[in-house]
């Protein structure tokens, strides 16, 4: 019989969180201590905060200044970039229009883009929609060459770049991957499928129904919100330089008081048709054809929180502002954090105010010894397909996840038996499973997880790396590559000076190539992966996976 070691603290605990009797001075004073903690300076670029429960505005705090050269502080009415999350508005037009007749989500994007070409793939718009397209985000790209213009934010720049370089990172709806390109795209389909402007049509279907008067794509209100980064060494904050949304994949303003009004209308609709159909469309979450749910659904995020929480939600971030907004609607809860620096992160503080209200108490686990296989066979680096990498490490016989070449504890893990299928599964620290599966000579040949990242794709594999390689075949790999599809060109060197392999040119932030195992590599102190295989290189991140280029 299995034995489930998990121990839920909260199991006595009410799914509701408040009553009409319970006292909030506490509930307000834990709050307090998270938003006024001495970390976080009044004389310094802040924060707001927001806690929605049944349809009020139950708490919400100010800390530091909005405007740092004009002394004023954050108000809950002071005008705030939404950056990522400003994708659920742009997902709200295309259901809007699908409501109306203008368009369905099965639509071939060529429908409304026939300046673009044929991909090898049928894409349609719910790929964009759900990142499941597999086009590649090309800031992530530009970021890989050390190419970056402002020219990429325009839609003009989009489609120009999409059709010289029609390259997928994988067939549609084979895998989730995110892409600002993907919901910059939207944004011109919105255009052409209601004939009006992008910025037109959500004011006229979506802000001012709400009656959310603070918001938009170009308030003007928007040269008065300055963003701040911090600068470690020198111990001060200095102004962000402001670039161009890249409107349709951000670009929204907002403010807290606002955003009240968007998040009531998940539980009564006023837009559209104005019944509920809408808001759940929006809410269900994508499949990829192998049937494995990617837990997004039209610019939403949906798992749990926790494991236990229903939760929908999305962060954000574009020219210096950073967002959390996530909502529990089991409970009728929502959290809304924004900050105008890069200090004062809002998901930390979300994270914190969510276990405050939600009475969340650490998951508690009891260690059983692993039968079938010690714990040192399965340690080793790990990584998946879209180069997440991660290091299972064994310490006094327990286990451990381990970010790669960290020097972090990690997330420990603990046994919970031996399947009938042959996989050993495991509770990681934070509740979530982790299925290790044994190859025919009973080696470790990898694990499942959908913990440790925000993006929470069911079935994901991470593959247990081979040996590191000989030195004879760290040199094999060595020579001129070129990408025909990109035009770059690289070079692959031994370092006698570094040890091992390097790049040139540097078109990375740091080149020199630390073995993870076997033909693949990683980008030392960076996420990005690099793999050698029948005389090619490929190169990219869990944005980008699709660069390949040949060697000469």
């Amino acid at each position: 019989m299995q034995k489930y070691l998990l121990t839920f603290c909260f199991l006595l605990q009410s799914a509701v969180v408040f009553s009409q009797k319970t006292d909030t001075t506490a509930l307000f004073a834990a709050f307090d201590k998270v938003v006024l903690s001495p970390k976080y300076k009044a004389t310094d670029p802040g924060f707001a905060v927001m806690v929605i429960k049944e349809g009020r505005i139950l708490y919400e705090r100010q800390r530091g200044l909005f405007n740092r050269e004009r002394q004023t502080p954050f108000t809950p009415t002071s005008v705030v970039n939404t950056g990522s999350v400003t994708k659920q508005f742009t997902a709200m037009c295309i259901y809007l229009l699908e409501e109306q007749g203008k368009l369905s989500l099965q639509d071939s994007i060529q429908r409304f883009l026939p300046e673009l070409p044929w991909f090898g793939h049928r894409i349609t718009i719910k790929h964009l929609v759900s990142h499941t397209s597999g086009i590649p985000d090309h800031f992530e790209i530009a970021n890989l060459q050390g190419n970056y213009k402002e020219a990429m934010t325009t839609p003009a720049y989009v489609l120009r770049d999409l059709r010289k370089y029609p390259v997928l990172s994988f067939p549609p709806g084979t895998d989730f991957s995110y892409s600002n390109t993907g919901y910059m795209l939207l944004a011109t389909i919105v255009e052409r499928a209601s004939g009006i402007s992008f910025r037109d049509f959500t004011q006229k279907n979506i802000f001012e129904p709400l009656g959310m008067s603070n918001s938009g794509f170009y308030p003007q209100d928007a040269q008065n919100a300055p963003s701040y980064e911090w600068d470690a060494a020198k111990k001060s904050f200095k102004p962000v330089k402001i670039v161009p949304n890249a409107v349709g994949a951000v670009g929204v303003y907002s403010t807290l008081r606002d955003f009240f009004l968007w998040d009531q209308n998940f539980y009564k609709n006023k837009l559209g048709k104005r019944d509920s159909t809408l808001i759940e469309r929006i809410q269900i979450s994508d499949t990829l054809l192998n049937g494995s749910k990617v837990n997004y659904g039209g610019g939403l995020f949906l798992s749990p929180y926790r494991r236990w929480e229903q939760t929908v939600s999305h962060t954000g971030g574009w020219n210096g502002y950073l967002m959390d907004y996530r909502r529990f609607p089991n409970s009728e809860i929502s959290i809304v954090v924004v900050s105008n620096n890069n200090f004062a992160k809002p998901f930390p503080i979300a994270d914190t105010l969510s276990d405050i209200v939600l009475k969340f108490k650490a998951y508690k686990f009891s260690h059983q010894p692993i039968e079938g296989i010690t714990a040192a066979e399965l340690q080793g680096v790990y990584l998946s397909n879209n180069n997440f990498v991660h290091q299972v490490v064994e310490h006094n016989g327990h286990l451990f996840i381990v970010p790669p070449f960290s020097k972090e504890k990690g997330l420990e893990l603990f046994f919970i038996s031996k399947r009938e299928d042959g996989r050993f599964s495991f509770w990681d620290e934070k509740g979530e499973k982790v299925f290790f599966e044994l190859d025919d000579r009973g080696v470790a040949k990898g694990f499942y997880w959908e913990g440790g990242h925000f993006f929470k794709i069911q079935n994901r594999f991470y593959k247990k790396m081979d040996a590191l390689p000989t030195l004879s075949q760290t040199k094999a790999v060595t020579g001129k590559y070129v990408s025909t599809s990109r035009k770059q060109r690289l070079k692959i060197k031994y370092s006698a000076k570094h040890g091992g392999l390097v790049l040139k040119p540097i078109f990375f932030r740091k080149y020199p190539l630390e073995p993870l195992g076997g033909n693949v590599y990683r980008v030392k102190d960076d996420t990005v992966i690099v793999r050698f295989e029948n005389n090619a290189m490929q190169v990219g991140n869990d944005w980008v996976y699709g660069l390949w280029l040949k060697k000469k």
